[in-house]
């Protein structure tokens, strides 16, 4: 073989590698919408699927760059983040408009951004290989696989709505790929302007990669460390890693700016909550997470309910985790001090820990204590560390090499086994959560997800609602267990830490969450009586500041259902100054001022505030549609009917938005109006018919009698509106007789005759037409 063949075998390794990957997931690419979380994109809750390019740029011109984002899951805690990633709406826009409404494009764009992530891996892979020998190929093989086709990528891979960072994942294995390639280079004034915008483009649409300039800044450091003395390790890891952190700081300015909200529980004592988050609640997820990444036994999407915590602050496990974690970081770290060659394990554990931070609870709480997809890249870093630790000790040793290759055999076929067995539990909507269902414990959790496959069912199946009614029923018992389950723990706990209460995760919180499903069933059945569920909150009212915005809403809700509207609005208000970001709570304001109280002044207030908010928001822009018809404002009605279209596709909003327009005489608005309408319908006729106006207001009659006529056989051939065909007949038949075509006019006069036989105000209209203009009947 010559020298050419041999360099370019790893391009048939790696060749290998992507097929196994893809061969893995091929699979899943037909699979159906997953109600869980894919629902925001086919109901385009966060963005709208625009029709062209051009359509994007009003939309953005519309309705602005950046949307105020709230990440929370008040099952899992009683927290939540409101954020603004100016690029992120663009993206979204951009997605829509290339993949539509198309399940199986996006899923075959996340599996795409995978393998070529895969790619990137293999050749970072490669580079810590001294030698590319058989053996040194089988390893970056199996390496590579060991990351790509784990079983905790799953969630990252197959859900939909984690394509936004699975591509700011490609750009992480990018950038991380060149450092170890360039950095010598990152001196020069080219890089120093090229890398910061290269991190903070991806930042601007999902901040998953904050960690990478510390992990390089680390990554330089323990490099630089290993062969130089501290002070040249410290000149040379800044003249290295500088274009990141000029990236990081500038993101920094951006984001003390950008609105960001963590909204939370009171604080009654932030030392003591900091303190039990950073030393009790993290170690305990970080124990969580290295199991899920050396023994992904139980999978689920609701990795948070799976997570074991101590029931008091110095319990066993309590105190297990913490010296897993100490150890993890300092002892590694320790052999480093002490002894440079052991730099590689201080390397691993180091970087492994730093990709882990963000969501780790350490820099600042989160809503979800644990997912699968957080472990994209510190399960990189597992395999990268490996791979250095392979490198350096078992490559001299035949047996030693022997066995390691037997052992990565063994563990990437197990791999590859549990990750089969897995991707068919995503096969559809029903396997998906029952999958989940069957590997919690918990009555709460089991219980919510019942209940969200009883949801799914009616989204899906609306004919089978005896199916859905049973999981209903079944999902309530698990609640009413829930609450005698977690009453029974109130009673035997013994002061558990004040970090459980402030994330929502103690008894009396998680009792409260069940009472709200219980009650949240009760209000969307009009024939209940609300005061069974109101009864279920009444022994926790005391303690009102535990209950989380979504259970305050539909508390308040109930209490109107109950005819308690005093009490009700105190109830609004009180959410609404307790967490003045969340939308849904305005929302609910501005219809309880103008629908109850018929105070529109608050209500125009309260809109103000949550369009400033959530400018996407379909729900808001319905709200200020219904309050400007309310105030008679037919300006602002048209206007908002034209954006709810614009934000919808609705042509109901469209089509109240050109009645306005004409009315108003704003014929350039008007025009931009039937464009979109005859876009959506081009063989509408009541779309053809309210167009034509338009043309009878610009005077060119042919065009009109040209939309009203393709509008009068449309009509025709389908099953008749009457009073449409009226309309159509009657304004054909007015345009004919002023062009002098007495004889069309006549015929359409008394087609319109015929259409009004039902109507006597129609009657009498088109009668007095034809005998004021001597036309035979």
């Amino acid at each position: 073989m010559n020298q050419s063949s041999k360099n370019n075998l790893w391009i048939i390794d790696l060749f290998i590698c992507l097929m196994i990957v893809f061969a893995i997931y091929f699979h899943t690419l037909n699979r159906p919408w997953i109600f869980y979380d894919e629902r925001v994109i086919y109901e385009e809750l966060y963005a709208p699927i625009a029709n062209s390019f051009k359509e994007i740029i009003e939309i953005l011109s519309s309705f602005g760059l950046a949307n105020n984002v709230s990440s929370a899951n008040y099952l899992y805690t009683s927290n939540s983040v409101n954020r603004v990633n100016l690029l992120n709406e663009t993206y979204l826009l951009m997605l829509g408009f290339f993949c539509k409404k198309n399940p199986f494009l996006y899923h075959l764009l996340n599996l795409v951004l995978h393998i070529f992530n895969s790619c990137i891996v293999y050749l970072i892979i490669k580079k810590c290989f001294s030698n590319f020998n058989f053996a040194s190929r089988l390893l970056i093989i199996l390496l590579t696989l060991t990351w790509a086709i784990h079983p905790i990528q799953i969630e990252s891979v197959l859900l939909s709505t984690n394509t936004c960072a699975i591509l700011n994942y490609s750009i992480f294995f990018l950038l991380f790929y060149d450092f170890l390639k360039n950095r010598a280079k990152n001196n020069l004034l080219v890089r120093k302007v090229t890398l910061p915008l290269c991190f903070l483009f991806p930042m601007l649409i999902n901040e998953c990669i904050i960690a990478l300039p510390m992990i390089l800044f680390a990554y330089s450091f323990i490099n630089n460390y290993y062969s130089n003395n501290l002070k040249q390790a410290i000149k040379n890891t800044w003249e290295e890693s500088q274009p990141y952190l000029i990236g990081l700081f500038i993101y920094l300015i951006y984001f003390l700016f950008s609105g960001f909200k963590f909204v939370h529980q009171p604080i009654s004592n932030p030392l003591i909550l900091t303190l039990e988050r950073i030393f009790w609640l993290t170690p305990q997820i970080f124990v969580h997470n290295l199991k899920l990444i050396f023994f992904p036994k139980i999978l689920s999407i609701d990795q948070t309910a799976l997570i074991h915590l101590g029931k008091s602050l110095f319990d066993n496990y309590s105190i297990y985790c913490i010296l897993v974690l100490l150890t993890w970081l300092l002892l590694p770290l320790t052999l480093l001090l002490v002894k440079k060659k052991a730099y590689i394990s201080g390397l691993l554990t180091c970087l492994f820990f730093i990709s882990l931070l963000p969501f780790s609870q350490i820099i600042s709480p989160t809503y979800c204590l644990s997912a699968e997809r957080y472990l994209y890249t510190p399960l990189f870093f597992i395999v990268f560390g490996f791979s250095k630790i392979i490198n350096q000790y078992f490559l001299k040793s035949n047996i030693l090499k022997s066995l390691i290759i037997v052992f990565l055999i063994i563990v990437t076929s197990a791999l590859f086994t549990r990750t089969w067995i897995r991707t068919n539990d995503w096969k559809n909507n029903y396997t998906l959560l029952t999958s989940t269902i069957k590997t919690s414990s918990d009555f709460l959790y089991k219980g919510a997800r019942i209940y969200s496959l009883a949801e799914t069912v009616l989204q899906f199946e609306p004919e089978k609602k005896s199916k859905a009614e049973k999981y209903f029923k079944e999902s309530q018992s698990y609640f009413y267990r829930a609450i005698e389950q977690l009453k029974e723990e109130k009673r035997k706990s013994n002061r558990p830490p004040i970090i459980l209460k402030f994330y929502g995760l103690d008894s009396d919180s998680r009792i409260i969450k069940a009472a709200y499903f219980i009650a949240m069933r009760t209000f969307l059945n009009a024939d209940e009586n609300p005061a069974k569920p109101l009864n279920l909150f009444k022994p926790y009212l005391k303690n009102i500041e535990a209950f989380d915005p979504r259970t305050l809403e539909l508390y308040a809700n109930l209490l109107i259902k109950n005819n308690d509207i005093d009490n009700a609005k105190n109830i609004f208000l009180f959410t609404y100054n307790k967490y003045p970001a969340s939308s849904f709570i305005l929302l609910s304001l501005i219809r309880f001022a103008r629908d109850i109280e018929n105070d529109l002044p608050s209500a125009k207030k309260y809109l103000s505030e949550a369009f400033r908010l959530d400018p996407y928001s379909k729900d808001i822009l319905f709200e200020a549609l219904r309050y400007y018809q309310r105030e008679n404002n037919l300006p602002e009605y048209a206007k908002y009917s034209y954006l709810y279209g614009l934000r919808t596709h609705s042509k109901f909003a469209y089509s109240e938005a050109l009645t306005s327009y004409l009315l108003l005489n704003n014929l350039n608005q008007a025009k931009k109006t039937i464009d979109k309408l005859l876009f959506i319908d081009p063989l509408d006729p009541q779309t053809l018919y309210i167009s034509s106006n338009y043309y009878i207001k610009k005077k060119d009659y042919e065009k009109a009698i040209s939309l009203l006529e393709k509008a009068y056989l449309i009509n025709k051939n389908k099953e008749i509106n009457q009073p449409l065909s009226f309309n159509i007949a009657n304004t054909l038949a007015h345009l004919y007789l002023a062009l002098g075509k007495t004889e069309q006019a006549t015929d359409y006069a008394n087609q319109a005759l015929s259409f009004a036989k039902n109507n006597p105000s129609n009657i009498a209209k088109i009668k007095k037409f034809i005998d004021d203009n001597g036309i035979k009947r």
